[in-house]
């Protein structure tokens, strides 16, 4: 588990961008440009939820990050 500030700091590391929900608890990370598509996070505490390595490492997938070096920035 991370806290979604620690990810958000470790994501924008990597030229992504994140979006705070309008609406609901779902967070957006994207990555310009890159053909990726969009990966919705869910953080209903806002920056101090903790999220789960399933999310973790399907966020390393699909933007197709080593997951070790991941989560060394964490």
């Amino acid at each position: 588990m991370a806290r979604l500030s620690r990810i958000v700091r470790a994501v924008e590391k990597r030229d992504c961008t994140v979006t705070k929900p309008k609406r609901g608890s779902h967070w957006k990370i994207s990555k310009p440009g890159s053909g990726h598509r969009s990966f919705p996070v869910p953080a209903s505490n806002g920056n101090k939820t903790d999220v789960k390595d399933n999310y973790i490492r399907a966020l390393c997938r699909n933007f197709e990050f080593d997951e070790d070096e991941f989560r060394a920035d964490l």
